[in-house]
């Protein structure tokens, strides 16, 4: 992923089998449009959809579980 970084505009996601994942690199450029849009446990999901055509997806299925840790209970996915 951090090698997806290439200017302030770069938006890249995870991908596990093609679908979008975590973790997201968002650039500096995004962050105002984030702060704008994200609301409560939804984070930047909105503006995600709202930016998709701007969005590299990153293969990381082969190194990676698509697991997204949000909460206590999620911790189980690290067993």
């Amino acid at each position: 992923m951090r090698d997806a970084y290439r200017s302030p505009s770069t938006l890249a996601a995870a991908a596990y089998d093609g679908l979008r994942g975590h973790p997201v690199l968002f650039g500096s450029a995004h962050w105002a449009g984030i702060e704008a849009t994200a609301v409560g446990d939804r984070g930047a999901r909105d503006y995600l959809r709202a930016h998709a055509d701007a969005l590299t997806l990153i293969e990381c299925g082969e190194v990676a579980e698509a697991y997204d840790i949000d909460t206590a209970e999620d911790l189980i996915h690290l067993e």
